[in-house]
């Protein structure tokens, strides 16, 4: 853990050219520091006390299992969230125009999408040209 904070002020220092001070104790951060870590890289720990202020925190035999963190983007389109604007600001006014651009923004949603999907601000929409 210490090994760990070293390299974490060691990097602040040289990305952001601002040194973390000596008051800032590892011992604050100690256990959610080493939970998060554990979340973020896919690591599962037997529970047990840790010694946090030894130099090995841990060994192979604690790790009960690792397993993969996934991130991704939720894909957009411009066009469609345009259009879908447009078709919101028709609908009061002129619904055959709010139709037709909620519509094709329906299309683009679900061509970037998926089939199934559809958004819940569209889906309201929707519903509200039904009403008219």
């Amino acid at each position: 853990m210490l090994q760990l904070w070293r390299l974490i002020r060691d990097r602040v220092a040289s990305k952001f050219g601002y040194p973390l001070s000596d008051l800032i104790s590892y011992d604050l951060f100690s256990l959610p520091t080493l939970r998060a870590v554990c979340k973020k890289v896919g690591i599962q720990l037997v529970a047990r006390n840790y010694e946090l202020g030894k130099e090995k925190l841990f060994t192979a035999a604690d790790i009960l299992r690792l397993f993969p963190v996934v991130k991704q983007v939720e894909p957009t389109s411009a066009d469609a969230t345009e259009l879908q604007s447009s078709g919101l600001l028709f609908l009061s006014e002129r619904p055959d125009m709010a139709y037709g651009a909620l519509h094709d923004a329906k299309i683009l949603f679900s061509s970037v999408h998926g089939a199934p999907s559809l958004l819940p601000l569209l889906i309201f929409a929707f519903s509200a040209l039904a009403w008219r």
